[in-house]
């Protein structure tokens, strides 16, 4: 049985609702400053190893660290939780400079202890489908790819006291995993490039929070890839966007509708004159009643699984640090050509 510590309980809620179902695991500590949801936890949930510290609840005896935290925290309390001996799965993003990112990969190569992004929009049931049809070469070579993730988060820029959140200072290019890392591992590619600009600080300048940020990169196998985020702007309900050519065809989802169906057109299908409506669920087909317990459908339940199952198995987890990194740094070169004034800026390749 592997003992499972999850550091911030806000969104570590969900995967405490996992790890507590899964057979091979449970929950042996909890992190977080809130006091008030510490004691909820003590409560509802018989919690008795509970931490307001992350140096004291990260020396604990538990195999797994669950970092949950605020996406600046995610680096250093991966670093000191793998120095410390534990197997990390870590909320997106891994890191926030290349810096960081050097030093993530040093450090699982170093303690050789497991690492994995817990990206779970590759988990979506419709990234599996576009896979096998993309293998099949359904749509042909990938030439380009693009994707959206536009989410008005200007509620929670500010906590209850009214102090700003880190959302509010987020360049928003750099919360770019939810669409780059689906995209990357339909396309078996990585970025090389990155240009990006952004539309400033227009509809919310009491918070200073940029509007949207959009980025154009080039990959390694020569295909160009477009990404749009926008957290400050006036847009309901939010939404994820994905779009792949390819020279015979391409897969895309619905702008507003992308959790129920996606479309296809092909040139392999003689005189289709219109796309194919594939169905999409946010469910797994067969998934175990358990798996709905987690969030964004049963993504998460899978996710965890699979780690646990690299521990035990000791295989290599299917976003490990280097997917990671992959995934991560294509935002920060972007951002830092957002500083440039959209100059070009060559990613490093540190997988």
């Amino acid at each position: 049985m592997l003992k499972v510590g999850i550091a911030g309980l806000r969104r570590g809620h969900s995967y405490f609702l996992v790890f507590s179902h899964l057979p091979e695991t449970e929950v042996y500590a909890v992190c977080d400053p809130d006091e008030e949801l510490l004691h909820l936890f003590e409560k509802q949930y018989n919690m008795e190893r509970t931490y307001k510290d992350f140096a004291e609840f990260i020396e604990d005896d538990f195999d797994i660290a669950v970092i949950c935290s605020p996406l600046p925290l995610h680096y250093q309390q991966s670093v000191t939780a793998l120095e410390a001996g534990k197997n990390v799965l870590s909320e997106v993003t891994s890191a926030t400079t290349i810096e960081e990112c050097e030093s993530l990969i040093k450090t699982v190569e170093k303690t050789k202890k497991k690492y994995m992004l817990a990206e779970n929009y590759n988990y979506m049931p419709f990234i599996e489908t576009w896979k096998k049809l993309i293998k099949e070469g359904v749509i042909g070579k990938i030439v380009y790819a693009e994707g959206e993730y536009v989410h008005d988060c200007r509620s929670i820029m500010r906590d209850a006291k009214g102090n700003l959140t880190w959302r509010a200072s987020l360049i928003p290019i750099l919360y770019c995993t939810h669409n780059l890392g689906p995209l990357l591992y339909l396309m078996e590619d990585a970025c090389i490039s990155a240009i990006g600009l952004s539309t400033g600080v227009n509809v919310a300048p009491e918070l200073g929070a940029m509007d949207m940020n959009v980025a154009i990169f080039e990959t390694e196998k020569g295909a160009v890839l477009k990404f749009l985020a926008g957290f400050s702007i006036a847009k309901e309900p939010m939404h994820l966007f994905f779009s792949i050519y390819g020279t015979k065809g391409f897969l895309e989802t619905d702008r507003y509708n992308w959790s129920t169906h996606t479309f296809l057109y092909t040139e392999h299908i003689p005189n289709l004159q219109g796309y194919i409506s594939i169905n999409s669920p946010t469910t797994h087909p067969n998934a175990p009643r358990e798996a709905l317990l987690g969030g964004h459908g049963t993504t998460e339940y899978f996710l965890a699984r699979d780690f646990v199952r690299s521990i035990l198995e000791d295989g290599k987890p299917p976003i490990d640090v280097y997917e990671a990194v992959k995934y991560t740094i294509p935002g920060i070169c972007a951002a830092m050509s957002i500083k440039e004034g959209g100059k070009k800026v060559e990613i490093p390749k540190l997988w």
